[in-house]
Parts: structure tokens; sequence; C-alpha cells
């Protein structure tokens, strides 16, 4: 069976892996001269830009593309977690650092209106269903 996966990102290549996997012949199609997605590097006017990805959510799913082919992952990749996600700095200079730590993403929400840790609970609940 032939399959077509359009786009080369994450998501694109994880398709097309599974479908592999599934035995079908499969034809990824990419607009740009490279694959990768937001995960790609690029290079324009002279420069060189890492396009992402911004952060991994899930590595196992990851992992488990390599379990498919029976590879180690651990011969190809290596994926550390990072303390800090992202590190947002506002005008004023306060910087607010957003991580996988809830206690701390907590404690940096009161610091700047206790009111808000609430709405924040509440945002964490909703992700978790579409999760």
């Amino acid at each position: 069976m032939n399959s077509l996966v359009i786009g080369s990102g994450f998501g694109g290549i994880a398709a097309a892996l599974r479908l592999r996997a599934k035995k079908h012949e499969v034809t990824l199609v990419e607009k740009h001269n490279d694959l990768g997605g937001r995960a790609r590097v690029f290079n324009k006017n002279g420069f060189t830009f890492d396009g992402g990805p911004t952060v991994i959510t899930a590595p196992y799913l990851i992992y488990e593309l390599f379990k498919l082919f029976n590879k180690n992952p651990e011969d190809y990749i290596k994926i550390e977690p990072l303390t800090t996600w992202y590190r947002f700095i506002f005008e004023d200079g306060m910087e607010f650092d957003y991580s996988g730590n809830e206690n701390s993403i907590k404690e940096q929400i009161k610091n700047i209106n206790n009111d808000d840790i609430g709405g924040y609970e509440n945002l964490i609940k909703f992700t978790e269903k579409i999760f």
C-alpha cells in the first residue's frame, strides 16, 4: 500500500515511520530543501538558524519510534531534560522561568500575584484533558 505524508516536522516524520513499520510504502513531501519542520537547521543571508524544537514534551514518543525498528535510541540521540524551558524577561527586568517544576512555577506566580495561582491550576487541568 502506498501512503503520502505531507510535511517533515516531528509529526510528519513520526507518521511516516509508523506507516513504514506497518510495511507501507511511504512518500514524504516537504516544501523546504531539508527535513525537520521547526526542528530543522537552515541558512539564510549568511546566517545559520536553529529552528527548534522549542521544547519536547513527550520524549517517550521518540523512543517508541526507535523500538518500532528494534533500534537503540542511545545509539543515535541523547535527550537531556532542562531545568528551565523558557525564561521570560519583562521590560521592567523581572524574570519568570517556565519549567516542569510545578512548585517553582507556582511560587513565581505567587510572587507576581497570588490570586493568579487558581487560574494557572485551572489551565493545567484543562491542558491535561487535551494531552
